[in-house]
Order: C-alpha cells, then structure tokens, then sequence
C-alpha cells in the first residue's frame, strides 16, 4: 500500500501544476507518511523509539481528514477556504488534540 501511495504521490507532483494539484499532492503526502509511520511502529521493538513513531503517526493521522476536506473545497471549487482564518479554524480541534496526546504522554 505504501508503494502504491508513494505512486499516486509522484503523479500528483507531476500535476501539481493544474488547479487540484497542489492539495492532491498533499493529501497523498499526508497518506503516505502515515503509512510509513505505521509500518515503522510494526517494525521497531524499542519503546522510546516507539513512543515517537507512535506521536507522528498520530499527527499524521489527525491531518488526513484536514487534507480530505482542503482537497474536496479545492476540487469543489469552494471559495474563500484558503484564507488564514478558515484555515486557522480548521486547524484548531487537531492543534488541540495534539497538545493533550503529548500532555498525557508525557512520563512522570
């Protein structure tokens, strides 16, 4: 699956000149290091590592409907969604989702 997503990023860069491409190229981007990550996590046996792998996989995780929905505005022709503010607000529930996964990460 990796390799077919590392595929379908590359032809994304190619067309990263047309209207949709840009967003398109990130989306398969954002797939494709999560898929990484994930079988990064399968491999490694050492929990520090893991714990790492384990967070960016999660970030990575968490962007990938953020992705979908900046591709489905730009292929649906959505205006105005590429301003700072709608971005920002797009961005807020992850952010905050991010900032407590590591709170409770976090060894005491």
């Amino acid at each position: 699956m990796v390799i077919f997503s590392s595929m379908l990023m590359v032809y994304g860069w190619m067309k990263r000149k047309t209207s949709v491409g840009p967003v398109y190229w990130l989306l398969l981007l954002n797939l494709t290091i999560w898929m990484i990550l994930y079988t990064s996590c399968l491999i490694v046996s050492n929990p520090d590592i893991l714990r790492i792998l384990v967070f960016l996989e999660y970030i990575a995780l968490l962007m990938l409907p953020l992705n979908w929905l900046y591709f489905s505005f730009d292929f649906s022709g959505v205006k105005g969604w590429k301003a700072p503010l709608p971005l920002l607000a797009t961005l807020l529930v992850p952010a905050l989702l991010v900032v407590v996964a590591l709170i409770s990460t976090v060894p005491s």
